[in-house]
């Protein structure tokens, strides 16, 4: 008995310590934690790592995020402790396609995947960021959206970063020049407001005080270009507004992603020359620096005094009295005012981006440009002689969370001048802007939401600025803060909805801008969407707009909604179809209603106003916009767009309006690649004349039909080395584009970019060194496999600097 008992006592303390062991090592279930998932991602190079790069595990039953995180300066990643099952992961990074992938996790050894991102801008796939202030897949946004890739816009960009949006639905692109273009989307641009809101990486692009986009003088040449996003519609409600006309937004290279020094050399038609140097590379492995340069020059297209159009745009010149002197530099004929027929730009920027961590990081952008060439304006002509501008920018990103302040000035050197009145204008002004944004998630229907504010200040400067006059030393503020929410209301229907408020200190009241989507996903790859937008918009902050000068209070507030259908989808990858339907309602439309010439009084004095404006109480239309893309046998694509507004001019008498832009238009394409190396193309484009009534351009633009051609090759003997080849309206007469523009003929463009050789990026340069390019390895039953961006399943992948 005693036995027994002893032996009963040993077994409970034996029971006692293994359960007391158990207890303190966590329990046999424990004692192995789950393993972890890692791994890296890398570009459709399949060799440069993508940094920045979110990525995200979810759940399959229900598709909720269930862990987030983002790759770090090589393209690594790493999720510890996954628990076995089921999962999706997610992969998202601006100007990549979203790739997803679905995972089985079991226990054992540590699960490590390579991620190739594929770069397809013009796939429903592709992640933007400017329709919602976020990054999404185009597919998803309840936005008509277009993507250009540097690939188009190097090949199309010819002599401008914008060229490239001729070929893109929904957009109008005029050119007036070698360089210069009007944009207008979706046809209306206003004299003062509806003109495209241009940003470069999220900084608003035009210099103070020009009223008018001035791509030649914005410090971003084509070889640091990445993408350019566009959106169509109003962006009123995110962007405040300047952006009732849509949104513009180019977007530059990452030193990180893209290190190395590009050289580009240009010439052709016009005696165009164009030279353009990009250097960026990685220091310590957590600073990033770029620079970029550019020079180009050309003879511009004149006007032809014997043409009559031509002659009716020269008479409005301004013409100086025998006793009145004129300044040096000034190009006259009898004592006449003319174009000076020549373009010149020189340009540079810098940029210093410190990565701390995988979540926050700190840029430090600057650039100056100094551009040369007629510009036109909602006021007239403007001859800029060495019109000089300059910008600066700090922008803070940790998760979702931005914030960034900026500068743009026009500095005051040169001589712009208005060619019908001879006065100059005002050069000096500042604009200072800043903006905040949160975006953050919640369980409640898978919400995503965005929260922030902006604001911009333009301060005008010198003492005989007629704005300055107007509205102070302080100039003239906008401030503004929005919210928007996405929320998933079922697996394949989502709502979004936002609102924006703005105050505008130069009118001292305050507007609100409201929106309503919803995104219904019919079927995986075809998206129905639905929305409500309202705008409103000022005129903008001319030098020379003044109520004394031009009879209209410009203070006059447009207002504007928008009602819009849209469909994408893609059938089979092979073919993409997208259709836009819209109406719009305009109340308010500041429009010209008489032009003057100027009257003199006596020498040296000159009676204004010379222009009338007017404001229509109300305009109505509609549009479609529709785009096919289509991967056809072997390296073929072709592309077919077309759009259409139901009416070009409203209104009767004094308060008609004009679209000033075609109510029309049809643009084919077809690109071919002959070899790896060698690929061809050509775009049709058709566009139907219209009437334009824009500042003092008060006529028609002829109906018009131009071809473009292209050609790209790579050196296989010189790598790096590529040759473009563009050539405009080859065969086509000229014509005139716009009302007051010259006449444009041929233009034959060739480009040689050399990409010097250099370690992409890996490991190393997260280090600061110059490695050799990286070699990713399968290791499969103890064999060694080139592995090309594909996944490594359940194996291990090594990469070998």
């Amino acid at each position: 008995m005693r036995a027994s008992n002893w032996v009963a006592r040993c077994a409970g303390w034996l029971i006692l310590v293994v359960g007391l062991a158990t207890l303190l090592m966590g329990g046999p279930a424990r004692a192995q934690a789950p393993p972890p998932v890692t791994g890296v991602v890398v570009g459709d190079e399949g060799e440069r790592p993508v940094s920045g790069a979110t990525v995200r595990l979810r759940g399959v039953d229900p598709s909720t995020v269930l862990r987030t995180t983002r790759t770090d300066r090589d393209g690594t990643f790493r999720f510890a402790e996954v628990r076995p099952g089921r999962y999706t992961m997610e992969v998202q990074v601006l100007g990549y396609e979203m790739h997803q992938r679905a995972m089985i996790i079991e226990g054992g050894e540590p699960r490590n995947v390579t991620v190739q991102m594929k770069r397809a801008e013009a796939s429903l796939e592709t992640v933007v960021a400017s329709p919602l202030r976020r990054p999404d897949r185009v597919r998803d946004v309840p936005a008509s959206v277009s993507v250009l890739g540097p690939e188009w816009i190097r090949r199309e960009g010819g002599t401008s970063s914008v060229e490239a949006l001729r070929s893109a639905v929904g957009i109008d692109v005029a050119q007036t020049g070698v360089d210069r273009r009007l944009l207008s989307l979706r046809g209306f641009g206003g004299p003062f407001s509806g003109t495209p809101y241009a940003l470069v990486e999220g900084r608003p692009a035009a210099a103070p005080l020009l009223g008018t986009n001035a791509f030649g003088a914005v410090p971003t040449p084509t070889i640091d270009m990445r993408r350019v996003e566009v959106t169509r519609g109003p962006g009123t409600p995110l962007y405040g507004p300047e952006s009732s006309g849509g949104v513009v937004h180019l977007a530059s290279r990452d030193p990180f992603q893209e290190p190395g020094t590009s050289v580009s050399v240009g010439g052709g038609s016009r005696s165009f020359v164009d030279a353009q140097f990009r250097q960026a590379g990685v220091i310590g492995g957590a600073v990033g620096y770029k620079f970029t340069g550019q020079y180009g020059q050309a003879n511009e297209w004149g006007l032809d005094p014997d043409d009559s159009k031509d002659a009716a745009e020269i008479r409005r010149y301004y013409t100086y009295d025998p006793n009145e002197a004129i300044p040096a530099g000034r190009p006259t004929v009898d004592r006449q005012l003319r174009r000076e027929d020549q373009y010149r730009t020189y340009n540079a920027s810098g940029l210093l981006r410190y990565r701390m961590g995988t979540e926050t990081t700190l840029s430090l952008r600057g650039g100056y440009a100094s551009l040369t060439s007629p510009l036109q304006t909602g006021l007239g002509t403007l001859q800029a002689d060495a019109l000089h501008y300059g910008y600066g920018q700090l922008r803070l990103e940790r998760g979702t969370f931005e914030a960034q302040v900026g500068i743009n000035r026009n500095l005051p050197r040169g001589d712009t001048y208005l060619l019908r009145t001879g006065e100059s204008v005002v050069q000096e002004g500042t604009k200072w802007t800043g903006a905040v944004q949160y975006g953050g998630r919640t369980d409640v229907l898978e919400t995503r939401f965005l929260v922030g504010g902006d604001w911009e200040v333009t301060r005008p400067g010198g003492a005989s600025s007629t704005l300055a006059q107007q509205w102070g030393d302080d100039g003239m503020g906008r401030y503004g803060t929005f919210v928007q929410a996405t929320s998933r209301l079922t697996p394949r229907l989502s709502a979004t909805l936002g609102t924006r408020l703005d105050y505008n200190d130069g009118v001292e009241e305050a507007s609100m801008a409201p929106r309503a989507a919803l995104t219904v996903a019919v079927a995986p790859k075809h998206t129905l969407r639905a929305s409500y937008t309202g705008a409103v918009s000022y005129p903008g902050t001319d030098p020379l707009f003044d109520a004394d000068r031009f009879s209209v209070d410009p203070t006059v507030r447009t207002t504007g909604r928008t009602v819009e259908v849209g469909y994408k989808g893609a059938v089979a990858d092979d073919v993409q179809l997208t259709v836009d339907a819209y109406y719009e309602e305009k109340a308010d439309v500041l429009t010209p209603r008489t032009v003057f010439s100027p009257v003199r009084t006596a020498p040296h004095t000159i009676l204004f106003p010379e222009l009338e404006y007017g404001v229509a109480d109300r305009i109505r239309y509609g549009g479609l916009d529709a785009s096919l893309r289509a991967q056809l046998a072997g390296r073929t694509t072709a592309v077919a767009n077309v759009s259409a507004v139901t009416d070009d001019t409203f209104g009767e008498g004094a308060a008609r309006v004009a679209l000033n832009a075609p109510a029309v238009k049809a643009t084919g394409g077809l690109d071919v690649g002959v070899t790896p190396g060698l690929s061809v193309g050509a775009t049709a484009q058709y566009v139907e004349g219209f009437p334009v009534r824009w500042g003092p351009y008060v006529g028609a633009v002829a109906p018009y039909t131009r071809l473009d051609l292209r050609a790209e090759y790579a050196v296989p003997q010189v790598p790096g080395l590529r040759v473009d080849v563009s050539a405009k309206n080859v065969l086509g007469p000229p014509h005139r584009e716009f009302v007051g523009a010259p006449e444009l003929g041929r233009m034959v463009v060739g480009r040689l970019t050399y990409d010097l050789p250099s370690a992409r990026t890996n490991a190393g340069w997260a280090q600061g060194r110059w490695p050799s390019p990286p070699v990713v390895v399968l290791i499969v039953k103890n064999q060694f496999h080139p592995l090309f961006g594909t996944s490594c399943g359940a194996s291990r992948c090594i990469r070998d600097g």
